[in-house]
């Protein structure tokens, strides 16, 4: 008779199996000597998970133990956008959104300031074009942003949601400390024109930036898949914002070569043809990609929020958000 196995146990065995097995071949980690980390809880950090129950679809808490970081980390890097059965690509969201006790793992390298498996698991969520889904994952950090890497994710994905002025206001928070920082320039040219301080800002380093705000008539077909692929995820984010996607011509033949990262970032687009949206939703569907966004409006501080009686997140402007979003950007 085989002796009792624990289920977590079970779990975790599974789990490395199947990471082995669909994730592409890890190269070995560089052994560059890493810069000194701040004052952060990281066991805190990055055991943060929206999915805290079994009931609600959260795998074990123990689902890291005895495990080693250097072998955690490339595997989640590696983990496929896409997935040909439902099973798996439900498997491996439950894996990035459940909440977990990282103090049980073998932290033998330490966590990597900027990469932390936090940021990583964020990444690959939008990645897997389930952008809802990173937004859950950044709200909980939110409002005490304990590094530089979380506050650039989620100003990109208010970005991606056209709340320009929120992340206009995140950015001046973050730009004075950072001022020699490539992203805050960028965000700063930006949200000039969205202050109104602008109308022609210059993106020397981003001639697709360079023809957003100053050429009229610069649109990227949403069919040129390469080329959205290969822009960085800010050019991406406000080519999206400002409206500057193009779907004419757009079939069930270039949708089924689409990446999900691309498919639920056109959903996002309020300028989103009715016909597009339909194409766009059944090719979703095939692959079992979720289509619920989550993505809130506005963002209120929690003591506003808490004096006011309402939540933290609002689908929709309301008088004391803009009041809040306008006196916020006024004081900068």
């Amino acid at each position: 008779m085989f002796p009792s196995i624990p289920r977590n146990k079970i779990m975790r065995i599974f789990l490395f199996i199947f990471l082995t097995l669909f994730a592409a071949p890890v190269l070995a980690q560089e052994t560059a000597e890493k810069p000194a980390l701040p004052a952060v809880d990281w066991v805190d950090v990055e055991s943060t998970g929206f999915l805290s129950s079994a009931k609600g679809g959260a795998l074990e808490k123990t689902l890291w133990q005895g495990q080693k970081r250097s072998v955690i980390e490339p595997l989640i890097d590696v983990l496929p956008p896409s997935q040909k059965m439902r099973t798996l690509l439900s498997l491996q969201r439950r894996l990035l959104m459940s909440k977990v006790d990282t103090a049980l793992m073998e932290d033998d390298i330490g966590p990597m300031r900027g990469n932390d498996l936090l940021i990583r698991r964020i990444n690959k969520l939008m990645q897997m074009g389930l952008y809802d889904d990173a937004w859950e994952l950044y709200t909980i950090r939110a409002e005490n942003p304990y590094d530089v890497s979380i506050a650039r994710l989620g100003m990109l994905l208010m970005v991606m949601r056209a709340d320009l002025a929120t992340a206009c206001l995140e950015e001046k928070v973050f730009a004075g400390k950072f001022p020699k920082d490539k992203f805050f320039e960028t965000m700063d040219k930006a949200c000039a024109v969205t202050l109104g301080s602008t109308k022609s800002p210059q993106f020397q380093d981003s001639p697709i930036l360079q023809a957003v705000y100053n050429d009229k008539g610069f649109s990227v077909p949403a069919s040129d898949i390469k080329r959205l692929i290969s822009m960085s995820n800010l050019e991406r984010a406000f080519v999206l914002a400002n409206g500057k996607i193009s779907y004419a011509g757009l079939n069930s033949e270039v949708l089924e070569r689409t990446p999900p990262m691309l498919l639920t970032y056109y959903l996002m687009d309020k300028t989103l043809p009715e016909s597009a949206k339909g194409l766009i939703k059944t090719e979703c569907d095939k692959r079992g990609i979720w289509l619920v966004q989550m993505f809130y409006n506005i963002f209120l501080p929690k003591p506003l929020a808490e004096k006011h009686g309402v939540s933290t997140q609002l689908a929709a402007p309301t008088p004391l958000a803009s009041d809040y979003t306008r006196k916020s950007i006024a004081e900068f």
